[in-house]
């Protein structure tokens, strides 16, 4: 999936760019110039760093740990990550989940403790945010139902970061299309309708 959006099907939308008049306008190339030029090289290196910054974030600051004393399931301290507060729309929390890193990295986690958090209990104060008379679950019901702790099954967390991989590599389709420093990289974007199926469709899958 990852190469299909990273080669396959971003190599196809680029592919079909029209030409512009613009291209008209530049003067010519040396033969000897290289195949990528400084913008080029500035916009992928400065790319690349804006993802490692974020999905770093999400991988080492988001992520609920639980660690219980072995054998006494109900001596628990659990710590919060730091972007687990985080507040989404209607006050929700969408980064407060348990953490699906390795537990090398945690040393206990969610799931490899053997215990894990109720997800709402109306006589625990710790579950739930009250604002007048609307109470909002911090924790979302399936909280604990996909938090592998050991790295080899599925998890909330990491599928938050392979989205939000997804959702960046698809949004530099988009940058790709311009390479001379243009501001505006939506320009003539409506006028292909092929790039808008693809990234469309990509989107969707």
């Amino acid at each position: 999936w990852v190469n299909l959006i990273m080669d396959s099907f971003a190599s196809l939308a680029l592919a079909t760019e029209n030409p512009s008049r613009t291209l008209l306008n530049r003067k010519p190339y040396s033969r000897d110039r290289g195949v990528l030029s400084k913008v080029m090289v500035k916009n992928m290196v400065m790319h690349a760093a804006w993802q490692l910054i974020i999905l770093g974030a999400l991988i080492f600051a988001v992520g609920d740990v639980r660690t219980c004393a072995p054998g006494h399931k109900q001596a628990c301290i659990e710590k919060a990550a730091p972007l687990s507060f985080v507040e989404g729309y209607y006050g929700s929390l969408p980064l407060k989940v348990p953490s699906g890193r390795p537990a090398g990295f945690d040393r206990a986690a969610t799931a490899a403790s053997g215990a894990c958090p109720p997800a709402f209990n109306a006589t625990d104060p710790s579950t739930f945010k009250k604002s007048g008379r609307t109470v909002t679950p911090i924790r979302d019901p399936t909280y604990c139902k996909h938090s592998g702790g050991s790295g080899s099954g599925p998890t909330q967390h990491y599928t938050l970061i392979f989205n939000v991989f997804v959702l960046m590599q698809l949004f530099n389709e988009f940058n790709s299309r311009k390479i001379h420093d243009e501001a505006n990289v939506f320009s003539g974007v409506l006028g292909n309708s092929l790039f808008l199926l693809i990234v469309i469709g990509t989107f969707l899958g």
